[in-house]
This record gives C-alpha cells, structure tokens and sequence, in this order.
C-alpha cells in the first residue's frame, strides 16, 4: 500500500464495495469530484503528488458542497480501509457535530458527575485526528445567558493544539469558508487558513 496506484486501486475498491452494499450503485469518478480524489489519494499516499496539487499534508482537509455530494463518504471509505489494515496513519476517528451538541448538553445535566464549567468535552476532541463531520448543523447552545458554539471553541483549541503537536482536523460541511466566517467569526475564519486543504465537491446530489 505504499505506492499511490496501490491505494489508489485500494480507495476505489472499498468505495465500490461500500456504496454497492449501502445504495446498490458504484463510485463515480467525473468533473465535480475528480480532483478531489486525486487529492486525497495523494494526501495519503504520494506526497510529492500532493505538492503538485498545491496541497499541504500538515494541513487537514476541509470539504464544502451541497448535500449529497460525498463529502463524509471519503472518510467512510477511509475507515473500511483502516478495518483491513489497522494503519495507525489511516486512522481518523469521526465525530458528528449533532453528537457533540447532545454530549454537551448531557455533560451540563448531570452535575453530580461534572461541574457546569468542567471542559471535559473539550479535552476529549482536543487531540488526535479527528474528522468533524457535518460543521453547521450542530445547535448554538445558551448556558447561563451565554451563547456557546461548540464548533467555533474545538476549532480554535485544536489549532492551539497543533502548534504544539500533532493534530491534524478534517471537516466535511455544506458550509463554504465564507459562510463559516459568517457562523462562527472571523477569528476562526482565519484559523482555518492555517488548518486546512480546501477541497470543494460540487454538482447535484449523488444519492439515488
């Protein structure tokens, strides 16, 4: 798997297998999404390829598009591969924006078993390589009169973070970086400049 037409070849079987199980339909390759998957191919596996894409692998990757267009589906295939072959370099754990709306709300629900202001969740998704699937559809919260957006305070943790040490972000989203600017402010507007490969994933809806 150390070549790119190895992975390669790899991505594009389990994506056919995921897909035919899940919707009975095969993985396209076309216009809208045929950079996006050179890039994430060379992303994991062909550095020099990558720079001749003008991407960056200390960077994670931000993917943008309508819905339906197979954003969190690269990461899915990315973990049927990881299942196979227990790569620590393929490993991105996933986290739904929603899920973490719901943690935090049960973190302030129990009292007994954490504080109103204990960052639990936030030390929990600080580190590591984490795919945040979804960003814009989790609920801005209201504690105490105060507005959080949990979104917003693990971005800028984790870019804190990843100045120190490895730790690498990934985001798929219908939110393009201008309308992100506009949710979460220009503070984190700029952050992902520094985090983030922008990839776009364009075109109508793939699911049939």
């Amino acid at each position: 798997m150390g070549s790119q037409k190895t992975f390669k070849d790899l991505f594009l079987h389990k994506a056919n297998e995921l897909l035919m199980r899940r919707e009975n339909r095969k993985f396209e390759i076309d216009l809208f999404n045929k950079y996006a998957v050179e890039f994430f191919i060379s992303y994991f596996s062909d550095l020099e390829n990558l720079k001749k894409l003008k991407g960056m692998a200390h960077k994670g990757i931000y993917f943008y598009g309508g819905c339906g267009t197979g954003k969190s589906l690269f990461f899915e295939i990315l973990e049927e591969i990881y299942k196979s072959y227990q790569n620590p370099a393929l490993r991105i754990k996933t986290v739904h924006t929603i899920d973490l709306t719901d943690q935090y709300m049960s973190q302030l629900s129990n009292p007994k078993k954490l504080a109103p202001n204990d960052d639990s969740l936030y030390s929990k998704y600080n580190k590591g390589n984490i795919h945040f699937e979804d960003l814009g559809a989790e609920s801005k919260l209201n504690h105490f009169g105060n507005s959080v957006e949990i979104m917003s305070d693990l971005i800028q943790l984790r870019y804190s973070t990843s100045r120190r040490v490895s730790c690498r972000t990934y985001i798929s989203t219908n939110l393009s970086p201008d309308e992100a600017r506009k949710r979460y402010g220009v503070r984190v507007y700029d952050r992902l400049f520094e985090m983030f490969n922008f990839i776009p994933l364009n075109g109508d809806s793939r699911r049939k």
